[in-house]
């Protein structure tokens, strides 16, 4: 059908895949026949939006490895095209219309940087990283001696920290909402699943101690915060490259939702303090769970 409508005179494909095994999703087979019929191709890989709908920063290491695996696609692929044309480079800031935002443009420019040379040397080694250094206007420093080491440095936060490109506030934010987003996660987790006064079964049966909320409590303050001031640094360093619309949406995305968490947290341990009674244990059985057979009284309670 390609060929009778000879498409291969009227349009220059564009394939595209974003992993690192390129023949699992365009076997050898697809290879052949695209040859038959298109005379000039392209390809496509991308820095940044390929490896998670919402995520902040882009994993450099998954994208250097599909650009390298395209170089050797293309190498073997070039003979079956009158003319392989290039790669495009892409990055996207969504997955689709009615997706969220992933990583913005600030946020993947050490990663373009690294990938677009690997893609114009055709191979990726030390050899010019200097021009990557250079090209991310960092600073002269024996910590640009040596290469990036995308194993222990995966975002390239700590070795382009010292560099000045265009939206380094920016990129250097998503370090920081990572590390306020893991502290409140933890704090929550500590607080409502490994300690045992503020849990949902707590919450439920409006059960706890007052002294042990207190306790809870106390380490709130250390928390909020810091969310407070990502959400003012958030709002500053987007403002200076983007419309107040996608400034909004970042920050709803990224940060707001840690603020509800911790207000939810608050509220919620209030609310547990202002038990004045207790009933006795054992506690009356959740209504919900006695479709399940379980919570249908016995004749000999225990007290535990």
């Amino acid at each position: 059908m390609l060929k009778h409508y000879n498409l291969g005179n009227l349009v220059e494909i564009m394939i595209w895949t974003y992993v690192q095994d390129v023949y699992r999703f365009i076997p050898h087979d697809v290879w052949a026949m695209y040859g038959e019929v298109f005379p000039y191709v392209w390809s496509a890989s991308a820095f940044k939006g390929a490896f998670g709908e919402t995520l902040s920063v882009p994993p450099v290491k998954p994208h250097l490895e599909n650009n390298l695996a395209w170089l050797e696609v293309m190498s073997k692929e070039h003979g079956r095209f009158r003319e392989f044309r290039g790669i495009a480079l892409t990055g996207w800031q969504r997955y689709d219309h009615f997706a969220t935002l992933c990583e913005l443009l600030p946020a993947g420019i050490p990663s373009a940087a690294l990938n677009m040379l690997t893609l114009s040397h055709g191979y990726y080694n030390e050899t010019w990283m200097q021009k990557l250094y250079e090209s991310l206007q960092c600073m002269k420093s024996p910590k640009y001696s040596t290469f990036v080491n995308l194993d222990v440095d995966p975002y390239l936060w700590d070795k382009m920290s010292w560099c000045f490109f265009p939206g380094l506030a920016f990129f250097k934010m998503t370090e920081r909402l990572d590390g306020v987003r893991k502290s409140v996660l933890q704090f929550l987790q500590d607080e409502t699943v490994k300690k045992a006064w503020l849990t949902e079964y707590n919450v439920r049966h409006n059960y706890s101690s007052v002294s042990r909320i207190d306790a809870s409590l106390s380490n709130f303050p250390f928390q909020y915060p810091d969310v407070e001031t990502l959400i003012r640094n958030a709002r500053d360093t987007l403002r200076e490259v983007f419309d107040e619309y996608t400034v909004a949406e970042w920050i709803e995305q990224n940060v707001y939702p840690m603020l509800r968490k911790l207000d939810l947290f608050r509220q919620t341990a209030e609310s547990l303090k202002k038990a004045a009674a207790w009933p006795v244990r054992p506690l009356d059985p959740l209504p919900e769970l006695q479709k399940y057979g379980i919570g249908i009284p016995t004749d000999n309670p225990r007290n535990v």
